[in-house]
């Protein structure tokens, strides 16, 4: 089982060790969550995104299982990693 959060330090002397782990920890998050961002949205430029096409509405006549990202989903994949940012990075403020 977990530990709770009192558990984490066993005295007031090991609360800045685990407060400076979890900011490690929340600052290589942020940095993930940047480069995953930026990655999608180069993939998004380039054209190398795809979905399944029983995804796609009715009127695209797309004969492969996969077909180009629509550009709704583009704007909402994007969207989703701004706020993984934006919460990421309000963590470490």
């Amino acid at each position: 089982m977990p530990a709770g959060p009192w558990q984490l330090a066993r005295d007031p002397a090991e609360f800045g060790a685990v407060i400076e782990t979890l900011h490690h920890a929340a600052d290589a998050m942020a940095c993930v969550a940047e480069a995953d961002h930026a990655a999608v949205e180069l993939a998004i430029r380039a054209g190398r995104l795809y979905q399944p096409t029983r995804t796609l509405p009715v009127r695209y006549d797309v004969p492969r299982k996969f077909g180009s990202l629509l550009p709704s989903r583009g704007a909402a994949l994007v969207g989703a990693y701004e706020d993984v940012v934006a919460a990421m990075s309000g963590t470490l403020a």
